[in-house]
């Protein structure tokens, strides 16, 4: 991100592979930004967001949405 010379105030990430109620393994840290994300019940899947830290932000959780897809296996 340093090469592209500029500031984003929002990135958002799909296909995170980060899994629900499992710490990465390793360091997802963008210094400056805030990680906010809703991890996957697979080894797949998920969507991050970095937010620059000036933003003040809370997340919510009564405004997600739930799919359930029958007889899938993750």
């Amino acid at each position: 991100m340093h090469d592209l010379n500029h500031h984003f105030s929002l990135i958002g990430i799909s296909e995170t592979r980060l899994r629900k109620d499992v710490d990465p393994i390793t360091n997802i840290e963008i210094p400056g930004y805030q990680f906010f994300h809703t991890g996957s019940l697979c080894n797949a899947g998920g969507v991050g967001f970095y937010i620059d830290n000036t933003f003040s932000v809370t997340q919510s959780y009564d405004l997600s949405v739930v799919i359930l897809i029958m007889n899938h296996s993750c």
